[in-house]
């Protein structure tokens, strides 16, 4: 069995981030007389619309703060890989994957870039597309309103997110075809 775990560095810059963000909303709430931000936020969308922001990118920055730090907190793995199956376990538990090496056709590695980030996904190909059709399902829903220039067709295979884990993506990749190919 092959647990790969997240690293740590990946969740401290979002965590710190989203630290310094809340560390300003503290400041402007406890520390000034009239809340600025709000000011800045009253001139650009009204009385109504500007607090209604300024408190929901409040909320916002807490959760993220949150998953960020129970990241940081857990020692959970996030991909599983054993004789029988791989396990990709999501942060957010919403999109969790298990499948069976016998549902796989191949993997390989996809790479997309966004604005100065790079993003490496674990490309499965599953050999029933209605798998990756109902993993994909929300993205499917988005992709018809704008592109998401994912490096994989959506309706045929399946990306998992591998930017941030202690592995390499090539070793992941290496690991992950030597047990496809010992377990199909």
């Amino acid at each position: 069995m092959l647990e790969i775990k997240r690293s740590i560095l990946s969740a401290v810059g979002i965590a710190l981030i989203a630290g310094i963000f809340l560390a300003g909303y503290i400041f402007d709430f406890f520390f000034t007389d009239d809340f600025s931000m709000i000011g800045e936020f009253n001139e650009e969308l009204g009385p109504l619309f500007g607090p209604l922001l300024y408190w929901a990118f409040f909320l916002a920055i807490l959760g993220s703060l949150f998953v960020f730090v129970k990241l940081l907190i857990s020692n959970d793995p996030v991909i599983t890989m054993d004789t029988n199956e791989i396990k990709f376990h999501a942060p957010i538990k919403m999109n969790d994957l298990t499948m069976q090496w016998k549902e796989i056709e191949s993997i390989q590695l996809g790479h997309q870039r966004v604005a100065l980030q790079k993003f490496v996904f674990l490309v499965i190909t599953p050999t029933d597309q209605d798998k990756a059709k109902k993993y994909n399902e929300v993205n499917l829903k988005a992709a018809k309103f704008m592109p998401l220039g994912l490096p994989y067709d959506l309706k045929k295979r399946i990306g998992i997110p591998i930017n941030g884990l202690k592995l390499k993506p090539k070793e992941i990749l290496v690991q992950a075809k030597k047990f496809l190919a010992e377990n199909s």
